[in-house]
């Protein structure tokens, strides 16, 4: 089950959500990639897409993407200044980096 959920009208609406950056997904899906590091998950799903249609799809992130994703989202944090979320994430890399 992925971590983070949104219910769209179609794919145009997904990524505009996506483009947009909402702070509360970047923080949920980091979470998400956080606790699957700690878990030595080599593989999470970190966001469950509905569409009104009834369809949907699940983004997953893989071990070898996490400190990628990790930094994206961090560089967005910074920009919002969720300074807490962004020391947990770099501790994370600082993990991933030994």
């Amino acid at each position: 089950m992925a971590c983070y959920s949104v219910s769209v009208k179609n794919r145009s609406e997904f990524l505009q959500l996506i483009r947009s950056r909402d702070p509360e997904m970047l923080i949920e899906m980091a979470n998400c990639v956080l606790d699957a590091i700690d878990r030595d998950q080599k593989e999470v799903d970190i966001l469950l897409v509905k569409f009104q249609t009834g369809e949907g799809m699940v983004i997953s992130a893989i071990e070898s993407n996490y400190k990628t994703f990790l930094n994206k989202c961090k560089e967005d944090l910074i920009l919002i200044e969720e300074y807490e979320m962004c020391a947990k994430i770099q501790k994370a890399l600082n993990k991933i980096d030994k």
